[in-house]
């Protein structure tokens, strides 16, 4: 593969908070902070909300059907313990409610900030309590969607973020620094994946 390409791709991912780069040393996976998410979950709360306002009110049966198909995954994912197979799940999960938004840049910037707050759903979902939780709120939300209730599923999700930050609270730093917690990490100091600027990753 070109060198120029990968250099491009770290640079979009370095505009999107999942690298960082550090003159004559190259790039690095950012670390996982608290600060970092709850910066995350704001701008979701705000695009994400006001994209589920024009979405919800829309939805149809397709619709419902594909949120129960993501619904099973999710069961089956939690009975293995997939963390993987979880985050995906429960991305095609959220993104059905989405599915007659026209708007595609809007869509854009909530996909952008899912893939920056996988990291920490992969964090969240190694505890099996968060995952059992997890499969209540969504059946709540899907009711709460069945009914086309936008207020009902934008309020649930606010809980269901709050939820996620106090979980992590505990295991993730607020500040900068080598304590980072890594995509796999538990709060302690972790170890950074190195790509370097030449473009090897």
């Amino acid at each position: 593969m070109s060198r120029i390409p990968v250099r491009e791709a770290l640079r979009v991912l370095e505009g999107e908070a999942q690298v960082s780069y550090e003159p004559h040393r190259g790039y690095f996976v950012a670390g996982l902070r608290l600060r970092d998410l709850t910066e995350l979950y704001l701008m979701r709360e705000l695009l994400e909300g006001e994209a589920l306002r024009h979405s919800v009110a829309r939805l149809e049966g397709e619709d419902f059907a594909l949120m129960s198909a993501a619904l099973g995954d999710l069961e089956t994912t939690h009975r293995a313990g997939d963390i993987v197979g979880h985050v995906a799940a429960n991305r095609r999960f959220h993104f059905a409610f989405l599915a007659h938004l026209d708007m595609p840049r809007l869509i854009r910037q909530i996909q952008v900030l899912y893939d920056q707050c996988d990291r920490y759903g992969s964090l969240y979902y190694t505890e099996r309590r968060n995952r059992t939780r997890v499969k209540r709120e969504h059946r709540e939300l899907m009711r709460a969607a069945k009914r086309h209730d936008a207020d009902a599923v934008v309020a649930l999700l606010g809980e269901h973020r709050r939820h996620v930050v106090e979980a992590l609270r505990a295991a993730l730093p607020d500040g900068d620094g080598d304590g980072d917690a890594t995509a796999g990490g538990n709060g302690a100091p972790g170890r950074r994946a190195r790509a370097r600027r030449s473009g090897r990753a």
